[in-house]
Order: structure tokens, then sequence, then C-alpha cells
């Protein structure tokens, strides 16, 4: 008995994290491209799943996001037999101390089971994919030259 009721606090202590860090995830981005960021489907309607945490106008596309916390033994990923879909973009995020701590992202179809935060993609660079798109530059010409110059050793920098 006493084994079931400290699992259920523990899964609600995760949850509770998990809320945390997707409304402070949110206002992250909100703060830094708050043209670009749409409630999720369930806003105001808690009570009701909803496969994302707020979405994402990106040119004419609606991306919707998702914030991935830690599961109990500490690894991300899918809940197991959690029946729940992947979204367009999973942030990989915890509550360390009194803070968010953003680890990085993976696409929807990079989203697994069971994988580490080293696993992710830096957030940098979703940060510099919706700057360009803010901006209207070509993200990826920009990525070709990188990978160009990269190729031949050089450098932008002198």
């Amino acid at each position: 008995m006493a084994e079931a009721q400290r699992e259920t606090r523990l899964t609600a202590a995760d949850k509770s994290a998990r809320l945390a860090a997707g409304s402070l995830v949110r206002c992250w981005f909100a703060a830094k491209w708050p043209d670009m960021v749409l409630p999720p489907d369930n806003e105001g309607a808690w009570e009701q799943p909803c496969d994302h945490d707020f979405k994402l106008t990106v040119k004419d596309r609606i991306l919707r996001i998702d914030v991935a916390g830690p599961k109990a033994n500490g690894t991300y990923g899918r809940p197991t037999g959690s029946g729940k879909r992947t979204t367009d973009i999973h942030v990989i995020a915890s509550i360390v101390g009194a803070e968010v701590g953003i680890h990085g992202f993976v696409p929807g179809d990079e989203y697994r089971d069971i994988f580490s935060a080293w696993d992710t993609q830096p957030i940098t660079r979703m940060a510099f994919w919706l700057n360009c798109n803010r901006l209207d530059i070509d993200y990826a010409l920009f990525k070709n030259t990188e990978r160009k110059a990269v190729r031949e050793g050089t450098t932008c920098h002198p």
C-alpha cells in the first residue's frame, strides 16, 4: 500500500513538473517570437487531452510543439502504452531547480520511446531557423553554404 501511494505521489510530481516545463517553454518562445506562438487546441479546457503544448506559425505552416520532460527513470520519449502521437517538434526540457532547462529538440519523426537528452539537436539550431523564417532568410541556402565551408576547410571568421 505504501509503495502504491509513493508511486502516486511521484506520478503527480512528474505531471506537475511537466506542466510547469511546458508552460515555461511556451513563455520562452512567446518572449522571443511573439508573432509566431499560438495556443494549443485545448486552451482553456485543460481537462481535454491534447498532443501538443503550443503551436508555431512558420511561413504558411502551423507546427504542433510538444514539450517533453524526463520520465521517472530519467530517460525521455513517448510514455510506454500511452498511445501519445508524435507532434511536429518535441522540445526536450526539464525543471532544474527553480528554472526550466531546455536541452534541445527532436523532430517528430525521430521521437523514439527511450533516449537521452544528448540525442537531441541544439535548441539554438531551432532558434536560428525561426529567426531566418521571421526575417525571410533562406535557411537552406545558409545550411548549404555552411556545409561547403566545412568541406573546403574554410570558415566564416577571419
